[in-house]
């Protein structure tokens, strides 16, 4: 169920580019030494509890790259850079019990130094590509706990979430999750791949059936946006091509049609 993977190293962009952003696109050399730096910087400051955080996570930012860059990189460290991400949020909660409710807020106190967003990405997408994916689930439920996702969306997450239990087994709480999720926006295209695929999963192919006619008879057609469901509803086709044989059949052709052109929109089979 995984969506098609994007280069982690450089190439990526996405929300501002900052100061953490560029360290992908450095030497090994010089990381070592940014590293160094702040490691030295850290250990003999005195500031507050929120400066050592934020210097901590830095540090931690920069080795979890400097891993990538080395083709030897350790998930330990991006675990910790996490936790270390999670402890800023609920330190600054202790202060200020609206401290930081969105993701974007957090990175704006920073000026969008660290790029967190992307960081936050290539850091799902890593656990992806080494298949920890019951450290995948914890995060992506971390992320939803701690930020409100009243002014972005979450959907990313919540496909990921969703991807990593199916991978797990976990198929009757993962189905659960996706019911919830597309009845709360049946608009929503990544909601309605997500409960797709779970119901795949669950051998539940009439269910599935239903919520690709829905998107069949509201889209009439592909599109960029639409990409996930087209995939979902090729992947239904090959398993249960029952009352609905023909819409997919044409669905099929038209998401391969739409790979040539949005391949890095199209989803992956289970």
């Amino acid at each position: 169920m995984n969506r098609k993977r994007r280069d982690i190293l450089p190439g990526r962009s996405g929300g501002h580019s900052g100061k953490i952003s560029w360290f992908r696109l450095c030497g090994t050399e010089w990381l070592g030494t940014v590293s160094r730096q702040i490691e030295s910087d850290l250990s003999g400051r005195k500031g507050n509890i929120m400066e050592k955080l934020w210097k901590r996570l830095e540090m931690q930012m920069v080795q979890s790259y400097e891993g990538m860059v080395k083709e030897n990189s350790d998930v330990t460290v991006w675990n910790r850079a996490f936790e270390t991400l999670a402890e800023i949020v609920e330190h600054g909660r202790k202060k200020y019990g609206d401290f930081a409710q969105e993701l974007f807020i957090l990175d704006g106190s920073t000026d969008f130094m660290f790029d967190l967003k992307v960081w936050l990405d290539d850091y799902m997408e890593f656990l992806e590509q080494e298949e920890e994916q019951e450290q995948l689930e914890k995060v992506c439920r971390k992320l939803l706990k701690l930020f409100a996702w009243e002014k972005v969306s979450p959907s990313d997450i919540r496909f990921r979430l969703a991807s990593s239990m199916l991978s797990l087994n976990k198929k009757k709480e993962a189905g659960d999750f996706c019911e919830r999720w597309y009845g709360e926006d049946e608009n929503d295209p990544a909601a309605a791949a997500a409960l797709i695929y779970a119901w795949i999963a669950d051998r539940r192919y009439k269910d599935a059936q239903k919520v690709v006619d829905f998107w069949m008879d509201k889209e009439g057609g592909y599109t960029e946006e639409n990409a996930e469901v087209f995939g979902a509803a090729a992947v239904l086709q090959n398993v249960f091509p029952g009352k609905g044989k023909d819409k997919v059949l044409e669905v099929k052709v038209s998401f391969s049609q739409g790979c040539d052109i949005y391949e890095e929109n199209c989803a992956e089979p289970l």
